[in-house]
Formats: C-alpha cells, sequence, structure tokens
C-alpha cells in the first residue's frame, strides 16, 4: 500500500521550539514546512481502464 510518511518527531520537535519562541516573547507569526515522504509499494499501479 502506497502512503505519506509525516515526520511526526521533526514536526513535534517544531511546535515545541515554537512554544519556546512565544513563551520568550515573540509575537509575529512563524511558519515552518515539513515535507511529507510519499513510499510507493507494489500495490500501486495504473487503474481501470475508462468507460465512454
Amino acid at each position: 500500500m502506497t502512503s505519506v510518511n509525516q515526520p511526526r518527531q521533526e514536526m513535534g520537535r517544531l511546535a515545541a521550539q515554537m512554544l519556546r519562541e512565544r513563551s520568550a516573547g515573540r509575537t509575529h507569526d512563524a511558519v515552518s514546512v515539513v515535507d511529507p515522504v510519499l513510499t510507493v509499494r507494489s500495490s500501486t499501479g495504473p487503474g481501470p481502464p475508462l468507460r465512454p
């Protein structure tokens, strides 16, 4: 089964860092992007033919 892996550990680390920064007085919004990883497995293949 093909799946998308979201790096939860990295997301948690960034969230904790943002909370510490906010507690320290940061007032502007912060944005962090964590890239997901697509894991393609053997169940991936072409779909059925389209009917007219």
